[in-house]
């Protein structure tokens, strides 16, 4: 694990861990930020069975997982730019990954797997047509 700090020149810091978009109802910054091995957690995106017409997209094994931290300093009626930060915590395929380009993506989840607007999943365009078979 480890301790992350933030600063602003002015307002209040507030941040996700979710790789949500912080608003002024997230988690408000007090301190340092523990960031954990999230390994072990259940899989959320990689067992989402819905992203595959073939039925292959449910991956049972646990799979190696980032944490993104996101967040926003707002004064007032001002908001910062959202600054995003990816922690990766004991990765158990580290030496693959540094033998590969690694590019990390982050984005709020509904833009990828939302039923009506996400990028990996077969959508209502689908819905619509297996609806009419």
């Amino acid at each position: 694990s480890i301790l992350v700090s933030i600063k602003a020149q002015e307002g209040q810091i507030f941040y996700t861990l979710d790789g949500t978009e912080p608003t002024e109802n997230s988690q408000r910054y007090n301190g340092e930020i523990l960031i954990e091995d999230i390994n072990h957690n259940t899989n959320i995106y990689a067992s989402i069975d819905s992203i595959s017409v073939t039925g292959d997209g449910n991956y049972k094994k646990i799979v190696d997982k980032g944490t993104v931290l996101k967040a926003i300093a707002i004064d007032d009626d001002k908001h910062s730019q959202v600054v995003s930060e990816t922690y990766f915590i004991n990765m158990n395929d580290e030496q693959y990954l540094n033998r590969y380009p690694t590019i990390e993506l982050t984005v709020d989840p509904d833009d990828l797997f939302d039923n009506t607007q996400g990028i990996y999943t077969k959508g209502v365009v689908y819905d619509k047509y297996i609806a009419k078979s």
